[in-house]
């Protein structure tokens, strides 16, 4: 679909202006109000093919837990956002509906933790989870008790 900006930023070092023309290579900052994903290309009318924009399996799973049961709302929100961002991965066990977020890398909870206290207003604590990896299983029935199972 098209779409209009009304102030496209170049960036430069520490220089930042309004652009009205960009080139490949140039670093561009739009406003978005939740129209994009990662992985979205913008192009001038050009058909593109990719043969897919890698998704890394998660190696680092943990419960989120609630710190602060009045801002349940404002962590929920949160946790959906930086999640749309890419930030990491969210599941929700069947078993319980608890929350487990899972990440490439350590330090991920941190950022999570910091962002959501402080861009959202929102609290939370983590506890281990005994998990090394998540797979994606596409089985040829997935009725199959087996696959269930």
């Amino acid at each position: 679909k098209k779409v209009k900006f009304s102030s496209p930023n170049a960036f430069f070092a520490e220089k930042k202006e309004i652009v009205d023309i960009s080139y490949p290579g140039d670093i561009v900052g739009l406003q978005d109000t939740g129209t994009f994903k990662i992985g979205d290309t913008l192009t001038e009318g050009e058909v593109l093919n990719y043969k897919g924009v890698p998704s890394f399996s998660p190696e680092h799973f943990r419960y989120i837990n609630n710190a602060d049961p009045m801002k349940a709302k404002q962590l929920f929100k949160g946790i959906d956002q930086l999640m749309d961002e890419g930030v990491a991965q969210l599941f929700t066990l069947e078993l319980n509906g608890r929350k487990v977020i899972g990440t490439v890398g350590a330090l991920q909870y941190e950022v999570i933790q910091y962002r959501l206290e402080h861009e959202y207003g929102a609290k939370c604590t983590y506890e281990n989870l005994n998990v090394h990896k998540a797979c994606w299983v596409e089985p040829e029935d997935p009725k199959n008790e087996e696959y269930k199972e």
